[in-house]
């Protein structure tokens, strides 16, 4: 399989931008394929947080130099690369076509390519949304280290986020190279078909979060409560508009003029039946 245009796809562009085009199409792949990288270590770390940069350099069959260059963009990577780390990957033949296809594409769908990527991580990841509050906190430093301590991540996840932040301009750098929110900014960039699955792991992970605080912070500091309740199921969409009033007016509280934040926290609400559909025709 070849990952790279040849001349024959080329030729239209003149003898003087075949070179140039070439290589417009490799730093296109190097970006994705750099960023499929982050992710994919962001995903091993997120199922074991011990798990380090050395670790998936052995799994690739690289020393940690080179991955360590290769994710920060540094260092070129070659098609003979690309199928030793397809393969020490497991890819599966859909995600080698969606390489193949950015590779042989324009630069606006290869950069569409990276913002699902990158809007997907967002939407799926709780740390992401903590990393953007933590922005609202006076004096606070949006660097990987200072990141990783305060909300227990590592270093290379919350480097990897900043950048990802700063793709989709949802933060950026200032005069002094500090990272800053970008307000006017939105999130809303996936692709319908993908929101779904990013908000179901979203809240995978916000929950198991709140099951880790239930077990590891004094209960001064969380609130843990829940209340069980006989309804008629007409009564849902109203319980839905409550509930969402509920946030919109905590948050409205917490975020008032003049109070300055020193703390991130999350709130989870969570309404589900614990009957079945059959309850009806049982009572019936």
């Amino acid at each position: 399989m070849n990952y790279f245009p040849g001349a024959d796809q080329l030729h239209h562009f003149g003898a003087n931008n075949l070179a140039s085009s070439r290589r417009f199409f490799i730093n296109t792949f190097m970006q994705t394929f750099k960023t499929y990288l982050q992710q994919e270590f962001v995903k091993r770390t997120a199922k074991n947080p011990s798990y380090s940069l050395r670790a998936f350099a052995q799994k690739l069959g690289l020393s940690h130099a080179t991955l360590s260059s290769m994710m920060a963009g540094k260092r070129k990577i070659t098609e003979q690369s690309f199928r030793k780390l397809a393969k020490a990957l497991d890819m599966s033949p859909n995600e080698l076509m969606r390489f193949q296809s950015s590779n042989h594409s324009h630069e606006s769908s290869a950069n569409y390519f990276v913002i699902q990527q990158d809007a997907f991580a967002i939407m799926s990841e709780w740390y992401f949304d903590a990393i953007l509050e933590l922005s609202l906190i006076p004096s606070f430093r949006l660097e990987p280290a200072i990141i990783a301590k305060s909300i227990g991540i590592t270093a290379m996840q919350a480097k990897i986020a900043l950048e990802t932040l700063e793709r989709l301009e949802l933060i950026f750098k200032d005069k002094n190279g500090n990272h800053k929110l970008q307000h006017q900014n939105s999130i809303n960039l996936l692709d319908p078909d993908f929101t779904s699955a990013a908000n179901r792991k979203y809240q995978k992970s916000v929950l198991e979060k709140s099951v880790d605080a239930l077990e590891t912070i004094d209960r001064k500091r969380r609130d843990h409560t829940s209340t069980t309740m006989a309804i008629n199921i007409q009564d849902l969409p109203k319980a839905k508009e409550l509930i969402q009033k509920f946030r919109h007016d905590l948050n409205a509280f917490m975020q008032r003029e003049k109070v300055r934040p020193d703390e991130v926290y999350q709130l989870q609400v969570s309404f589900f039946p614990l009957t079945q559909n059959s309850i009806k025709n049982e009572t019936e």
